[in-house]
């Protein structure tokens, strides 16, 4: 009994001291036991878990698939380049939920204000969110539901005279139709969808500006007296 305590014992210490490092997972699914891990724009520089006083190592960024760091975040740099540098809201809505949006100091668009914006002017909250495309298309379908409405219109004049006077009076009556009922009803709905859809793309455009997160950081640079600390940016993406 006490031998399997002391083996349960070990196992734990051992998982415990596994678990306080970081993995680096190479594209070809080779796993790295890192510690000090140093991201530069093209590579990592990392020293080995076992050898913490050891010289430090590199690998090209490209040709890293995941990261664990010791505190229990993940870093997946494939979906990170898949997602690249893209700014618009097609491909970042793949990798973003609005539903679990948090406000932060800092974040480009308030959802709020660009929703009231498209609900009064259909897609004008998409251009200010540089969705020019999705903006246009707006904009058109509320200047061709405007159109409908008018169109739709039925108006009547009658003449009136007053002979006393020798003068016309006009009134002119309009009349809506049931074409009018339903370009109406297209115009709301539109109004309330370019609402709808240009509080999401805040939303996303916010957590992906919220993900892409740089702070200064401390590295080292290797010279001929051994490693010297010198200033440099680390740039950790969050998903």
């Amino acid at each position: 009994m006490k031998r399997f305590l002391i083996f349960v014992m070990l196992f734990l210490a051992a998982a415990s001291t596994l678990a306080a490092q970081d993995i680096i997972q190479t594209r070809k699914g080779a796993l790295i036991e890192a510690t000090a891990v140093i991201f530069g724009p093209s590579r990592i520089s990392y020293k080995l878990y076992s050898e913490p006083s050891g010289e430090m190592y590199f690998i090209d960024t490209d040709q890293v698939a995941k990261i664990y760091f010791e505190n229990g975040e993940k870093m997946d740099l494939l979906v990170s380049s898949s997602m690249g540098d893209s700014k618009y809201y097609s491909n970042l809505r793949h990798y973003f939920n609005p539903s679990q949006y948090v406000p932060m100091q800092g974040d480009p668009y308030n959802p709020t204000l660009m929703g009231v914006t498209s609900f009064i002017i259909p897609g004008l909250g998409q251009c200010l969110e540089g969705e020019w495309g999705t903006g246009a298309l707006m904009l058109i379908g509320e200047a061709s539901l405007a159109y409908m409405v008018y169109a739709s219109l039925q108006t009547q004049n009658k003449v009136y005279e007053d002979t006393g006077q020798s003068s016309q009076t006009v009134q002119v009556r309009v009349h809506a139709t049931v074409g009018t009922v339903f370009a109406v009803a297209g115009l709301l709905a539109l109004n309330s969808f370019s609402a709808y859809d240009a509080v999401r793309i805040a939303k996303v455009k916010n957590m992906h500006h919220q993900s892409l997160t740089v702070a200064p950081d401390l590295g080292f640079v290797e010279t001929p007296a051994g490693l010297s600390a010198a200033p440099s940016l680390s740039l950790r993406i969050n998903f």
